[in-house]
C-alpha cells in the first residue's frame, strides 16, 4: 500500500493515509486550505446522513419543549398535610 519513512510520526501517517494525492508533502499546520477542502468534501459526502441527525436532534428538542410547555400549564394542588388520622404506637 504506502511505505513510510522510519522518521514518520504517527499524525503524518493518518494525513498521508487519509489524502493520499498529496504524496511526500505531508507537512502538519501548513496546509489549512487544504483541510478546509478536506471538511468541506466530507461533509459534502455524507450530508444525507448530518442532515437526518440534525433532523432527529431538532425533532426531539422541539418535542421537549412542547412537553414542558403543556406540563407547566397544568395546575396541580399542592400536597398538604393537615393532621394524622392514625397514630402509629411505640413499639417499646
Amino acid at each position: 500500500m504506502y511505505k513510510y519513512t522510519n522518521d514518520m510520526n504517527s499524525i503524518e501517517k493518518i494525513i498521508k493515509f487519509v489524502n493520499p494525492m498529496r504524496g511526500n508533502q505531508v507537512r502538519l499546520g501548513a496546509d489549512l486550505p487544504s483541510l478546509a477542502n478536506w471538511v468541506f468534501h466530507g461533509i459534502k459526502a455524507n450530508q444525507k446522513d448530518i442532515a437526518l441527525v440534525i433532523g432527529v436532534f431538532l425533532i426531539s428538542l422541539i418535542s421537549f419543549a412542547g412537553g414542558y410547555l403543556a406540563a407547566k400549564d397544568q395546575l396541580k394542588d399542592p400536597i398538604q398535610i393537615e393532621s394524622p388520622k392514625s397514630q402509629v404506637p411505640n413499639s417499646k
